[in-house]
């Protein structure tokens, strides 16, 4: 966060891609061990409910991520510092609530890392096909973020090219993506009676399929008023 802070401060493209990088490495390392750290925390009945909330922490802190570092860097002579002290806030705060996380002993201490990412990816992939409930919520999770992130990073572009709608507009479809996502997560506890159950992966992914169609043909049917909407006339439109 402190190359970005300073990437920020200086305008240098350099220094945020290398932040960025670096922000791929961490998530590529920390998005498996949450979810690893889970089963070994909670009880069976609980893990449900312990991955929804995950889920839509992560969701979530995203899309408000998005809003604020959006409308941060829409100030003219203060943005750079703002966003600058937004990343090392929210660092020092994830380091400090880090501290209260329980310690769990390695569930397999002598497991050696493979340095190469084609043959370990090809190894897990052959470990999660020989058990059908491990693949199929592979490809659930996959398409869930593959998604997530299509929608996350088109709704600037589609909101100006598609619904002619100003940047507001932006933030009210970003933030009904949140109460989606926040929604279904904790929904899932509930329709599954805090079980595992897999039938709502298939389930999941055609209702995600099903409504992205859905808003294709709804957003095609806005008529174009000339200029750009703002958030009242697109509710109405």
């Amino acid at each position: 966060m402190l190359i970005g802070g300073a990437g920020f401060l200086l305008h240098s493209a350099p220094l945020l891609y290398t932040c960025t990088f670096l922000m791929g490495v961490h998530s590529t390392v920390f998005g498996p061990v949450k979810y690893a750290y889970l089963p070994q925390h909670l009880e069976s009945s609980e893990l449900v409910g312990g991955n929804g909330l995950v889920e839509m922490g992560t969701f979530v802190a995203i899309l408000i991520g998005t809003i604020v570092g959006g409308a941060a860097a829409g100030s003219p002579d203060h943005g750079g510092i703002m966003l600058a002290a937004a990343c090392l806030v929210f660092a020092l705060i994830g380091r400090f609530a880090s501290r209260y996380i329980p310690e769990l002993p390695a569930s397999q201490p002598d497991l050696r890392i493979n340095w190469n990412p084609f043959s370990e990816t090809w190894r897990n992939l052959k470990l999660a096909k020989s058990d059908r409930m491990v693949f199929l919520s592979l490809l659930g999770i996959s398409w869930l973020w593959f998604v997530g992130a299509t929608f996350l990073t088109s709704f600037f572009n589609f909101a100006k090219d598609v619904l002619s709608a100003n940047p507001d507009v932006v933030t009210i479809l970003l933030a009904t993506f949140s109460i989606g996502i926040g929604t279904g997560s904790l929904l899932c506890e509930r329709l599954s009676k805090k079980r595992v159950e897999i039938g709502l992966v298939p389930l999941g992914s055609i209702g995600i399929s099903a409504f992205a169609i859905d808003l294709f043909f709804a957003s095609h049917s806005i008529a174009l008023a000339g200029h750009l909407l703002g958030v009242g006339e697109f509710l109405l439109a």
